[in-house]
């Protein structure tokens, strides 16, 4: 089955943003991502609080958070306990970190550095928080043609 999904920059106010996830939740949009470079936009996690909870199918995630701006076992809880909220709808998508670490003047993290992490999030994902068999890796063509995993 063809589904569609939706990506929102976390702009003020975050009431749009949440009007928006609702509005393609009631249009038939499986999935609503925000992208997570926090030099740019607001923070996503309280954001992703209350898309959960105006909405009850649509599955929500970053689109991508990084392992250099967010530590990931602090990634790991906040998802994990966005999980919980959200009725296990939760889904992370975590790349190189482009646009947070280029803002910053630093380059991205290597895809061969980028490798172990999605093993240390998984193993780091507290058993309540995640829906058994969900936490694996899934490769994919992410930002711009480069490389990217999907905890999910």
């Amino acid at each position: 089955m063809l589904s569609f999904g939706v990506t929102f920059m976390a702009d003020p106010p975050v009431s749009e943003t949440v009007g928006r996830t609702v509005l393609a939740e009631q249009n038939g949009f499986s999935h609503a991502w925000l992208w997570d470079s926090h030099v740019l936009w607001q923070e996503v996690y309280p954001i992703f609080t209350l898309m959960a909870a105006g909405t009850k199918d649509i599955h929500l995630g970053t689109c991508v958070t990084n392992p250099v701006t967010r530590d990931p076992t602090v990634t790991a809880a906040a998802m994990a306990t966005l999980n919980e909220i959200s009725g296990g709808r939760m889904e992370m998508g975590i790349g190189r970190g482009d646009s947070a670490q280029r803002v910053r003047g630093r380059g991205p993290v290597t895809v061969a550095a980028l490798e172990p992490v999605h093993h240390r999030v998984g193993a780091a994902l507290p058993a309540r928080g995640r829906r058994a068999g969900r936490a694996r890796p899934r490769r994919h063509q992410g930002d711009g043609g480069r490389p990217g995993l999907s905890v999910r």
